[in-house]
């Protein structure tokens, strides 16, 4: 697609966005950091990575990710599989332009950019990992140590591979608008051992920064060892992450090769990319082994204030290579 055709798909040559996509080219983005604004933090952020494409002979059924059967059904995805030496291996989404990562003894610790002032309790995502423990072991200990530190301490619904307990200082009739609160997530590492998520904000917080953390905490993806992901796929998670970044950026020089020439694009107007944070994707490939097209399904939202919009992305595959016919924001 050229330049005359990429500006027509949008539906207006912006006579701006020309000129600075014309001094911006957005960088090539590897799987995992999305140029303008959507990052995948892993323990192996610094660590070289790459795909296990071919299956090993000596390869179980259930180490190779598959599509099997007439339906072939929705992949809902918060990461892929990569192989590293570290056996900790997780992903989630992190908006980078919001907050950063460190590992601090042994955790990774996501914090706000934007410092919290002084005097307010500390705001923090805490991601650790716990061998050979199960999940409601985890779940006690977690409950008995918050119930140390905080006035009320509330276990919530379990799911099949993870749990959480939220606590908070205050009564059952509320809490001061200043009040620490926190809730941790307990997640199975499908290793015999779980991850633990520490959330820690305060009350006012609450519907941003908590917000925030618990979007993180939803994306989490431990990544067992050993998973075999098809080329088709790998393709298709490293096209969709340049197609996303200009999506949100509003700025497609990196992205034109990756559209058809008879491609509709109907997104947002403008950059958001310092505001949107991506909670899942969801892929429908139309074949579980060769598959010649998918419709992707992005949810994400540019504030916690704000409800999810769905990016619906209809791409081909021809040749190996994947590109757009469509992208539509559904609000």
């Amino acid at each position: 697609m050229n330049e005359e055709q990429l500006f027509r798909a949008v539906g207006a040559a912006d006579p701006a966005l020309l000129e600075r996509s014309s001094r911006h080219a957005v960088p090539a983005v590897k799987w995992g950091l999305l140029a303008a604004c959507l990052a995948l933090l892993c323990t192996a952020a610094l660590m070289t990575y790459h795909f296990s494409a071919a299956p090993p002979d000596d390869a179980n059924v259930s180490d190779v990710l598959t599509f099997t059967g007439e339906a072939v059904g929705v992949l809902h995805l918060e990461a892929l599989c990569y192989e590293t030496e570290k056996t900790e291996n997780f992903f989630l989404y992190v908006n980078e332009d919001r907050y950063y990562g460190v590992w601090e003894d042994g955790s990774y610790v996501i914090r706000p950019i934007t410092p919290v002032p002084e005097g307010l309790p500390v705001c923090d995502l805490t991601i650790s990992h716990w061998q050979n423990t199960s999940l409601n072991e985890a779940e006690e200990l977690i409950y008995a140590k918050l119930a140390e530190t905080y006035s009320m301490v509330l276990p919530s619904e379990d799911q099949t591979d993870r749990a959480s307990v939220s606590a908070y200082n205050g009564t059952e009739f509320g809490a001061e608008w200043d009040a620490a609160s926190a809730r941790v997530t307990v997640i199975d590492d499908q290793e015999g051992g779980v991850f633990t998520l520490t959330a820690r904000f305060f009350t006012e917080a609450a519907e941003g920064l908590g917000a925030d953390f618990a979007g993180m905490s939803d994306s989490f993806q431990p990544v067992p060892a050993g998973l075999i992901v098809p080329d088709w796929l790998k393709s298709l998670r490293e096209t969709l992450d340049i197609l996303l970044s200009a999506v949100f950026s509003y700025d497609w020089s990196a992205a034109r090769n990756l559209l058809t020439d008879d491609a509709r694009i109907f997104g947002y107007r403008e950059d958001v990319s310092d505001q949107v944070s991506v909670s899942a994707i969801d892929i429908s490939p139309d074949d579980g082994a060769v598959p010649t097209a998918a419709v992707v399904s992005v949810r994400h939202r540019l504030s916690a204030e704000e409800p999810y919009n769905d990016l619906i992305i209809e791409l081909r595959r021809t040749d190996g290579q994947w590109k757009a016919q469509l992208i539509e924001l559904k609000r």
